[in-house]
């Protein structure tokens, strides 16, 4: 996870994954070395389900409710008690850009970072090569 703070003059964070593992059967989106979001095919599913019943309006509201809780989160020392929300958030913020770029299958997330900023516009995604 990279994230920039006030210092920086930029507040924003980076969920890296290596893409959806089919020997695994799941999906991990990490923040950093500390703390890693795993989706198994069960939750997967669930998840990539409930996002295709959103509008675009309603996704993109929940992107940034959830992308503005995890920076609050990040923000400060991230507790332990708070490390299953912070996967939470990150594991919505990285399904919503997934559909948003245009993946139809879960299984087809491809190893990729998306770079979340506050002020409202589509989170940027990155392919690997």
């Amino acid at each position: 996870m990279r994230m920039g703070g006030p210092s920086s003059g930029r507040a924003c964070f980076t969920l890296v994954s290596g893409g959806y593992r089919a020997s695994a059967g799941q999906l991990a989106v990490a923040l950093g070395t500390g703390l890693v979001a795993e989706l198994n095919d069960r939750d997967l599913d669930r998840s990539w389900a409930a996002a295709g019943g959103l509008s675009a309006q309603e996704a993109q509201a929940i992107n940034q409710s959830a992308g503005l809780h995890l920076m609050g989160l990040l923000g400060e020392d991230l507790d332990p008690s708070d490390h299953a929300a912070a996967a939470i958030d990150a594991a919505l913020v990285f399904l919503l850009a997934m559909k948003r770029y245009g993946v139809s299958d879960p299984r087809q997330i491809p190893a990729c970072a998306v770079r979340w900023t506050p002020t409202g516009s589509l989170p940027r995604i990155h392919l690997a090569s």
